[in-house]
C-alpha cells in the first residue's frame, strides 16, 4: 500500500497536492478496513481506525485521525481503483460502505470505507470517486478497439477467475428485488394500437 508519511501531509494535516491536483471531496470520519491474504489465500479484514477520505483530480487519499508511529495514511492513484461500488450487502461485511477493489502488485487488493453516516454519505462518496475516474481513463482503453468479450471460463486465465470468483460472492444482488420478465415487455407498441 502507498503509505503516506509526515512529508507527504501540509501543516493543516491534509494532503500535499501534486501538479495539477484539486481536491474534489472531502469526507471527515471515514473508517478504513482493508483485506489482506494470508497462506491459505483466506481474506484477513485489518481495520485501520478513522480518518479523513480525500478525492482529489488524481488520487484517494485517507488520512487517520490518530496516526500510527510515521504513517499518516494511504493514497492510491485513481487508475489503480480497478472498481468502487456501494455495498450494503451484510452478508458479505456488517456495515454499507464503497467497496474498492485495486489493481496494485500488493497483498492488499481490497479496501472498505465506511462513513459514520452511510444513508448520507455513501452515494456522495460514489460520486467524487466516479468523477475523479472519468478525469483519470486507462491509458490501456483505447475508444476504437472491439470489445473484448469472454465467451467461456476457458478464456479467463487462473488469476482472473479468482478474482471474478471473488467479487461475484462480494457483490451480491438483493434475493428481494425481482428480475423475472415483465408480461409484455417486448410487445410492440403500435400493435396495441391497432386493437
Amino acid at each position: 500500500m502507498n503509505t503516506l508519511h509526515t512529508s507527504d501531509c501540509a501543516a493543516d494535516g491534509g494532503p500535499i497536492l501534486m501538479d495539477e491536483e484539486s481536491i474534489l471531496s472531502l469526507f471527515p470520519r471515514v473508517r478504513m478496513l482493508f483485506s489482506e491474504y494470508d497462506e491459505e489465500d483466506e481474506a484477513v479484514v485489518i481495520a485501520k481506525g478513522s480518518g479523513n477520505l480525500v478525492v482529489t483530480t488524481k488520487r484517494i487519499v485517507w488520512i487517520a485521525e490518530e496516526p500510527q508511529q510515521n504513517e499518516l495514511g494511504y493514497a492510491w492513484d485513481t487508475p489503480y481503483i480497478s472498481l468502487h461500488a456501494i455495498s450494503r450487502d451484510t452478508s458479505s461485511f456488517p456495515e454499507a460502505c464503497l467497496y474498492c477493489h485495486l489493481d496494485i502488485e500488493d497483498d492488499v487488493h481490497e479496501v472498505r470505507f465506511v462513513p459514520e453516516d452511510s444513508n448520507k454519505t455513501l452515494q456522495a462518496m460514489f460520486d467524487a470517486f466516479a468523477a475523479s475516474a472519468a478525469l483519470n481513463p486507462d491509458e490501456d482503453d483505447s475508444d476504437n478497439e472491439e470489445g473484448e468479450w469472454i465467451y467461456n471460463a476457458e478464456e479467463i486465465q487462473g488469476a482472473q477467475m479468482d478474482i471474478a470468483a471473488h467479487l461475484d460472492s462480494v457483490l451480491h444482488v438483493s434475493p428481494s428485488l425481482d428480475l423475472g420478465p415483465v408480461p409484455g415487455q417486448f410487445d410492440d407498441a403500435y400493435e396495441e394500437e391497432l386493437l
